[in-house]
C-alpha cells in the first residue's frame, strides 16, 4: 500500500501544478507590487510603501531574484515564477507531511486515509498555487514543528540544524512565525528541564539549539526585516495597515449587524451547521435574513477549508455555477463526518496531556510528545482566534493561518479514526466508510478541477 502515498502525492502535485500555471496572478492580497520594488530597486520598501509591505520579504526577494536573474519581464512569466515557486513550497509540505505520517505507529489504512483527506483538501492544493507569502511559511512551520518532534525523541545535530534554520527563515517570511517560535523555545526549555539536560552542545543538548535560535532570529529581523532601520528612523519595527478593533461584547449585543464576531458567544461558541449547507459562500446578503456563518469563527474556518469557492476570493475564481454550488452545499453537509472524527482525536489528545499533567507524571512527559502536539496546536488555534477577535470582520477568519500546524493534526486525526474504527467491527462498514472518503475527495477535486479549466480558458483568451 507504500505505492499509493506515491500516488496521492503525485497527483496532489499535479493539480498544485496545473492550478499555478493556470493562475493569472490572481491572489488574496498583492504581493506583486512588493515583488516588483525589491526587483527594480535592489532594496526592500519600507512597511508604509505599499499595503503589503509590511511583511517580512523572504519570499518577496527570493521571487525578484529569480525575476532579475533571469531577466524576468513579461507579466505572463513574472507570475508564472512567483506561483510556481510556492507549487515547490506546497509539494515539499506534502513530503515533509508524508513523511511524518510514514513514521506513525498507526495501521497503514489509517495513515493513508488521513494523507489522503489532507493532501487533496482543496485549500491545501489551492493556497500554494497564488503569489502570496502563505506558501514559504507554511512549509517552514511544518519543518519546524517535525525537527521539534525529532528532538524529542533525542538531541540531534542535523534536526537542530533543521530547526535553527526553519525558524530563522520564517522570521524572515512572515509574523506568524512567531507562533512556531514561541512554541519551539516552550518545548525544548520543557526538555531541558525534563531531561536535566544544561549541555550548550547542538548534537547532544537542547540550551544551545535555544541559543542559537533566539540570537539568529533577533539578528534576521533586524538586518533583512530592516527592524533596526526602522526603529532608529522612524521609532516602530514596522507599521501594520490592517485597522483593528476594540474587543467585541460577551454575550449581549444591541449595535448594527456586523458581519464578523459581534459578540464572544456568538463568534466562537456558535457553530451554523445547516447554514452553511445553505449558504456555501462567504456572501453577504442585502436583505434581512443574514448569513449566519458570517458571524462564526469556527463555521468559517469550516467552510472554507472544505470547499474551494466558499471563500468567494479572489474575484476571478468567484463561481455563480449552481452546480459548483451544489457541491459545496453536499460537501459541506458530509464533511462533519471526518471533522468530527478529527475532535474525537483532538479531544484524546488533550485529555491524555491533562490527566498526566495533574498527575505530574514526568515520565509520560519524557516519553509520550502528546504535550508538544498541544502546544503548538493552541498556539495557532489561539493565533486565529485572536486574529479574528480584534479584526472581528469575517475577512480575518482564515483556515490557512492554521496551515504551518498541519502536522499538529495528523495524530489526532489518526487516534479519531482508530476509535472510529473500532466501533465499526464489520468490515463491510468500514469498507463503506472507505467509500465515503472516496466521494468526499472526489467532491473536494471537481471545484479544483473546475477553477483550473476556467483559468485556462480565462488565459488562452488572453493570449489569443
Amino acid at each position: 500500500m507504500h505505492i499509493l502515498f506515491r500516488v496521492i502525492l503525485l497527483l496532489s502535485s499535479v493539480l498544485m501544478i496545473l492550478l499555478g500555471i493556470a493562475n493569472s496572478g490572481y491572489a488574496n492580497d498583492d504581493h506583486f507590487t512588493v515583488i516588483e520594488i525589491i526587483a527594480k530597486f535592489g532594496k526592500q520598501p519600507l512597511s508604509t510603501q505599499c499595503w503589503q509591505c509590511y511583511h517580512p520579504k523572504l519570499y518577496h526577494w527570493l521571487v525578484a531574484q529569480i525575476w532579475n536573474v533571469f531577466s524576468v519581464e513579461s507579466d505572463l512569466w513574472k507570475q508564472l515564477t512567483a506561483q510556481l515557486l510556492n507549487v515547490s513550497f506546497g509539494i515539499s509540505t506534502l513530503i515533509v507531511i508524508r513523511k511524518y505520517i510514514l513514521g506513525l505507529k498507526f495501521s497503514t489504512t489509517i495513515k493513508l486515509l488521513v494523507f489522503a483527506l489532507i493532501a487533496f483538501n482543496p485549500r491545501v492544493i489551492s493556497v500554494f498555487t497564488q503569489a502570496t507569502n502563505d506558501g514559504i511559511i507554511i512549509l517552514l512551520g511544518n519543518i519546524t514543528l517535525y525537527a521539534t518532534l525529532k528532538l524529542f525523541k533525542t538531541p540531534s545535530l542535523k534536526h537542530s540544524v533543521i530547526l535553527i534554520a526553519s525558524v530563522v527563515l520564517g522570521a524572515m517570511s512572515k509574523h506568524n512565525f512567531g507562533i512556531f517560535f514561541l512554541g519551539t523555545l516552550i518545548t525544548l526549555v520543557c526538555l531541558v528541564f525534563l531531561h536535566r539536560n544544561y549541555l550548550l552542545s547542538l548534537s547532544r543538548g537542547y540550551l544551545g539549539t535555544v541559543l542559537l535560535i533566539v540570537v539568529f532570529t533577533g539578528a534576521a529581523m533586524l538586518t533583512f526585516n530592516g527592524y533596526y532601520k526602522s526603529l532608529t528612523e522612524e521609532n516602530k519595527a514596522f507599521t501594520y495597515n490592517t485597522p483593528l478593533h476594540e474587543l467585541p461584547h460577551l454575550y449581549e449585543y444591541k449595535g448594527a449587524y456586523i458581519p464578523g464576531i459581534n459578540t464572544i458567544f456568538s463568534g466562537y461558541f456558535k457553530f451554523h451547521y445547516f447554514d452553511l449547507i445553505k449558504k456555501p459562500q462567504t456572501i453577504e446578503m442585502v436583505s434581512d435574513e443574514h448569513t449566519k456563518h458570517l458571524t462564526s469563527h469556527f463555521s468559517q474556518l469550516y467552510g472554507r477549508s472544505q470547499f474551494l469557492y466558499f471563500d468567494h476570493w479572489p474575484p476571478q475564481w468567484q463561481t455563480f455555477n449552481p452546480l459548483m454550488i451544489k457541491i459545496g452545499s453536499i460537501t459541506l453537509a458530509i464533511a462533519i463526518v471526518p471533522a468530527i472524527i478529527l475532535l474525537v482525536g483532538v479531544f484524546i489528545v488533550f485529555w491524555s496531556v491533562l490527566s498526566h499533567l495533574l498527575k505530574w507524571d514526568l515520565n509520560y512527559l519524557r516519553s509520550n510528545d502528546y504535550w508538544v502536539i498541544a502546544v503548538f496546536f493552541i498556539g495557532y488555534l489561539m493565533f486565529s482566534v485572536l486574529f479574528s477577535l480584534y479584526g472581528r470582520s469575517y475577512v480575518f477568519m482564515k483556515d490557512i493561518y492554521l496551515f504551518p500546524g498541519l502536522l499538529t493534526v495528523i495524530v489526532p486525526f489518526c487516534l479519531g479514526h482508530f476509535y472510529f474504527f473500532s466501533l465499526l467491527k464489520n468490515e463491510a462498514l468500514k469498507k463503506v466508510y472507505y467509500g465515503f472518503v472516496v466521494f468526499l475527495i472526489t467532491l473536494y477535486l471537481i471545484p479544483v478541477i473546475n477553477l483550473t479549466i476556467d483559468l485556462f480558458a480565462d488565459k488562452l483568451n488572453h493570449l489569443g
